[in-house]
């Protein structure tokens, strides 16, 4: 995405107060436990999908930053993922 860094995207990505402002597949979600600063437990209400009853998921949301180690890079711009 241009105009942002990654860890902007990781950063929205992860968030709870802005999940629902991007994931339109959920009806519900809440987070439940905040293990760290980095690592949280969310319970989520899918929307119905047809034929199918409404499903709900439990599941831990982390994000972490690691060093750039590629050598074209600066280091000084690390890395981010977010794992759920």
């Amino acid at each position: 995405f241009k105009g942002i860094t990654g860890h902007e995207l990781c950063k929205y990505f992860w968030d709870p107060a802005v999940r629902m402002e991007w994931e339109g597949t959920l009806d519900s979600s809440r987070m439940i436990e905040a293990l760290s600063d980095d690592t949280l437990i969310f319970h989520q209400v899918h929307k119905r999908v047809w034929p199918s009853a409404q499903r709900d998921t439990c599941f831990w949301s982390n994000i972490r930053k690691f060093p750039n180690t590629d050598p074209g890079s600066s280091p000084d711009l690390p890395n981010w993922i977010v794992v759920n």
